[in-house]
């Protein structure tokens, strides 16, 4: 038993459900949470994650059971509610005015509607001892809009925490965050729960929550099917409490097809001194059949630049040979010559009131070849989970409509894949879906690149890791062990 689980709860629900008409999204949640605790919420999509945090939030209103806050009972009727009595949130998109600064963001909707008449001066100096307070070096002058992204999510939290916060509920708070920047955060996350803070932190990052969460929650179907101490657990037996069986195949089980070139069949992409203006700088690589390729670094190293480039030439010098021919600048003749491409917005290029079916056949049209294999079959493949292919695709989860991005390449039958963040904002199961869909499609002899700023997931995805630094190759890594090649990424990636 650790000194926390001694002391009473802050927050506390039992019984907790919610249903929406026949279907419950979330059963009989029992959940207690102490002072200084940080819990991580894990749960795939549709698991419940999103339905309980609204309900401590004061966004949804749960159907059965009871909520108390250092012992009392309350109800809360709107997330002003859930704040007065001391629960925060920061939800996955951030709702801050970016054209505001840092002192009018931290205090806007907290002083009534005269909160603008309130003298600049006094705001700032009031924002600046609540910054100083948290120990956060952040102008409270500034433009939001002009902050890194990790300044911006820390104002988020500053302007949560500003009232008298007992539990700050983050959601997903590191999903547009570099590295360093996570880091960061976790930093500010410990000094918060040392002050005594209670905070739920929903991740579907395995290697973050091990390293900053004291406890965890895994929700499946709607119901808890794991709390345990992160000292008391392991990542495998989260996984099983996640999906429900043993985990799977991970990258470092791997036998890697790697198929050499040869005269008769040529490197799929081979890059000459290639260069983008100002991002980047000579770039000579070699992509091989039959492996994953990963692209990684730092944001604004140059690893999602390069792998645009492989697919949109413009603005691009040096030379791109497609099995050794000068590839061209029109992406429709690329994707003639079977090169396929996932852009890292998961709705670029879905059309969200046509059906699955009719996003899953256009890439086909618009590439003008005939396919064998019909939309019907993609989904078999893919395993996208939709009532029938008739259905707007807008009606899916996230994880499916990314497996129809994927997927409907297939209707091309393409040699060469080239895909950018292609597991942003999945949940665990879907991005294993992911990942085995690439190792399968690599085990069937196509190239495989993957551009990521997600230095766990590449670790574990690829084959042959090439790490960026200001627009140069700074290591180029063969798969040997996860926790080497992901600790020789971050190295690379600083050096």
């Amino acid at each position: 038993m650790s000194a926390a689980d001694t002391l009473a709860p802050v927050l506390e629900v039992r019984g907790l459900t919610k249903a929406y008409g026949r279907v419950q999204a979330v059963r009989g949640i029992d959940l207690a949470l102490r002072p200084g605790e940080i819990c991580a919420l894990l749960g795939e999509n549709g698991a419940g994650k999103s339905t309980l945090i609204g309900m401590l939030s004061g966004v949804v209103s749960p159907t059965e059971g009871t909520m108390s806050v250092e012992g009392q009972p309350v109800s809360f009727g709107s997330a002003s509610a859930a704040q007065a009595a001391g629960v925060s949130t920061v939800f996955q998109e951030l709702s801050l005015a970016r054209h505001l600064t840092v002192a009018d963001n931290l205090f806007m909707g907290r002083m009534g509607p005269l909160w603008r008449l309130d003298a600049p001066r006094r705001r700032r100096e009031r924002a600046r001892e609540v910054l100083v307070g948290l120990g956060w070096d952040i102008d409270p002058a500034a433009p939001v809009g002009r902050l890194s992204a990790a300044d911006q999510q820390l104002v988020e939290i500053a302007r949560a925490i500003a009232s008298d916060t007992k539990v700050l509920l983050l959601d997903e708070p590191t999903s547009s965050l570099a590295p360093q920047e996570v880091e960061r955060l976790h930093d500010q996350m410990r000094a918060l729960s040392a002050a005594g803070l209670a905070i739920v932190y929903v991740s579907h990052r395995m290697t973050e929550v091990f390293d900053v969460a004291s406890t965890f929650a895994v929700l499946r179907d709607g119901r808890l099917s794991l709390r345990a101490d992160t000292a008391d657990t392991t990542p495998s037996a989260v996984m099983d409490a996640l999906l429900g069986g043993a985990a799977a195949q991970t990258g470092s089980d791997r036998q890697v097809l790697g198929i050499e070139e040869s005269a008769e069949r040529p490197a799929p992409l081979e890059l000459r001194g290639v260069g983008v203006s100002h991002v980047l700088h000579d770039i000579d690589l070699k992509i091989r059949w039959g492996e994953v390729t990963g692209l990684t670094g730092l944001r604004g190293s140059g690893a999602v630049e390069l792998a645009e480039a492989l697919f949109d030439r413009r603005g691009v010098s040096g030379q791109i040979l497609v099995r050794g021919v000068d590839s061209s600048d029109d992406p429709r003749e690329l994707m003639r010559r079977r090169i396929a491409y996932v852009p890292p917005e998961r709705g670029s290029g879905l059309f969200p009131n046509l059906s699955l079916a009719e996003n899953i056949e256009l890439t086909a049209r618009v590439g003008r070849r005939k396919s064998e294999l019909t939309a019907r079959d993609v989904i078999r493949r893919l395993s996208i989970k939709a009532e029938n292919e008739s259905v707007p695709i807008r009606t899916l989860s996230g994880g499916n409509q990314q497996k129809a991005m994927i997927g409907r390449w297939l209707l091309l039958q393409p040699e060469i894949f080239v895909l950018i963040e292609p597991t942003r904002g999945v949940d665990v199961g879907v991005r294993r879906e992911i990942h085995e869909l690439l190792w399968q499609f690599a085990d069937d002899g196509m190239a495989v690149v993957v551009a990521s700023a997600d230095l766990e997931e590449i670790a574990d995805l690829a084959d042959r890791t090439v790490v960026l630094h200001e627009g140069r190759i700074v290591a180029d890594l063969e798969r040997v062990d996860v926790t080497t090649v992901n600790d020789a990424i971050a190295k690379a990636a600083v050096a």
